[in-house]
């Protein structure tokens, strides 16, 4: 997360007055580099508060009803000395997308401007991927792995959140996937 928030492409790309098209591409090749080196990335992008943003091959449109002062990611990293990294979450940032993902961002100082953390870079790591690495991590012979915030409790909003776009998307989900929640 440093070595992409303090590249000196991403500083031109989100804060200079005009886009230098050469810098864009290297930051659009890095990506993609990112992309094919890991699966279990769905995501990888950066986004200034003066609303410049590039995401993922800079082709797929950004949901722009989305209200990022709404997002923990982006408003956790502006705030946050380090990286941060949220609880599993429906991310709406690519317009018709809704992925579960859990997410590292780091907020980005503009080094020519006020200095402060005016952009984030984030990475969304698909929620399904770590689910599986827990899934086929086994603790002793009768206990397994899980996830859980930075205070070490189980997030279980989040069960209500994925109901919710469970039923709005039309998906079926029957007991044994909830099962869990109620022990």
């Amino acid at each position: 997360a440093y070595l992409i928030s303090s590249n000196e492409d991403v500083q031109d790309y989100l804060f200079a007055d005009e886009v230098d098209s050469e810098g864009r591409y290297r930051i659009l090749n890095q990506f993609q580099t990112i992309l094919d080196s890991r699966s279990d990335i769905r995501n990888v992008g950066i986004i200034s508060k003066n609303g410049r943003m590039l995401i993922n091959d800079g082709s797929k449109s950004v949901n722009r009803d989305l209200d990022l002062n709404t997002q923990e990611w982006y408003t956790k990293a502006l705030k946050s000395p380090e990286a941060t990294l949220t609880s599993s979450h429906v991310q709406h940032i690519i317009s018709g997308e809704r992925p579960w993902v859990i997410t590292l961002s780091r907020g980005i100082r503009n080094r020519d401007g006020s200095g402060e953390k005016e952009g984030v870079f984030f990475i969304d790591l698909n929620y399904s991927a770590i689910s599986e690495l827990c899934d086929q991590s086994t603790v002793g012979t009768k206990g397994y792995a899980f996830i859980v915030d930075a205070k070490g409790n189980m997030d279980f909003g989040t069960v209500k959140k994925f109901v919710k776009t469970a039923k709005e998307t039309g998906i079926s989900i029957y007991g044994h996937t909830l099962c869990w929640h109620s022990q």
